[in-house]
């Protein structure tokens, strides 16, 4: 027999443990940007500028999990075997969390064999989890009288449920899997690895030279935070478009560029190379 139906136990992404993480990732790129010394951190970002894949992580994540699904369920019913379909994200989490589609192929005889030795046990389990209550209406009878297993097995709904009640009742309530690694889509990996970032912009350039403002201030350059009065400055970083640029250090035609409105110790000033 085969039936579509959900996936058993899938607990959703949406606040569970299989909910993805982007903090590993953001670490990694903070750590890139650093090796290459490039301007700007994450908080420095666009908004848009982190687009992760989402829908990789779900379809892999869901993948898994039906596959360690079925093997929980051979172990009990040797005959089955689980298909995946998809994975159903709601609209809104108010009311739902996500959901797995697939199909089942089993030896129905079997599958029965199981449910009627265990009736005393379903029958407790359906009264549980189909007793309408405030905030919950069941569409299903909470009473094993009025369910023809037979046929629920090949009930889009009622056939997941009896699957989800044959691994509750041999003490299965998790399954462990290897969750995927969420990355960045291509076209957002290549900007943020690769690019500078000013006033929320990305841009490229040749060459970025660092050093602390008090190296320079050893060398004899003078600190300027006046920039936004200066117009001869102003036409030389026009594209910075201030006020990122707060301050510069110079000496002759020199010109070192910084973040800052007063001459700190340990500031970072900026060269480039267009």
């Amino acid at each position: 027999m085969k039936t579509n139906t959900w996936c058993p136990l899938f607990p959703g992404f949406y606040g569970s443990y299989l909910e993805p993480d982007e903090s590993y990732e953001m670490d990694y790129i903070n750590e890139v940007r650093q090796e290459k010394n490039l301007l700007g951190t994450l908080d420095d970002m666009p908004f848009d500028a982190l687009q992760f894949d989402y829908s990789t992580y779900y379809d892999v994540t869901s993948r898994n999990y039906a596959d360690a699904i079925e093997e929980a369920l051979k172990e009990i019913i040797p005959s089955l075997s689980i298909k995946f379909e998809a994975v159903v994200s709601p609209k809104e989490y108010n009311f739902a969390n996500d959901s797995i589609n697939i199909e089942v192929d089993f030896n129905a005889e079997e599958v029965l064999n199981y449910l009627n030795n265990n009736l005393e046990s379903l029958a407790k389990h359906i009264k549980e989890n189909y007793t309408s209550y405030d905030g919950f209406i069941s569409h299903y009878s909470n009473d094993i009288a009025d369910w023809d297993l037979k046929e629920c097995l090949a009930h889009p709904h009622q056939c997941g449920a009896l699957l989800q009640f044959i691994l509750l009742n041999e003490g299965v309530t998790y399954v462990d899997i290897d969750l995927p690694y969420l990355r960045l889509t291509n076209e957002s990996y290549d900007n943020v690895t690769s690019k500078h970032v000013l006033n929320g912009m990305f841009f490229e350039a040749d060459e970025v030279q660092v050093t602390e403002l008090n190296k320079l201030e050893s060398k004899g350059y003078q600190f300027r935070s006046d920039l936004l009065e200066c117009i001869e400055l102003n036409k030389r970083f026009d594209w910075f478009k201030s006020p990122f640029v707060q301050g510069v250090m110079f000496k002759g035609d020199d010109i070192w560029i910084t973040t800052v409105t007063e001459p700190l110790y340990d500031a970072d000033c900026y060269r480039f190379k267009f």
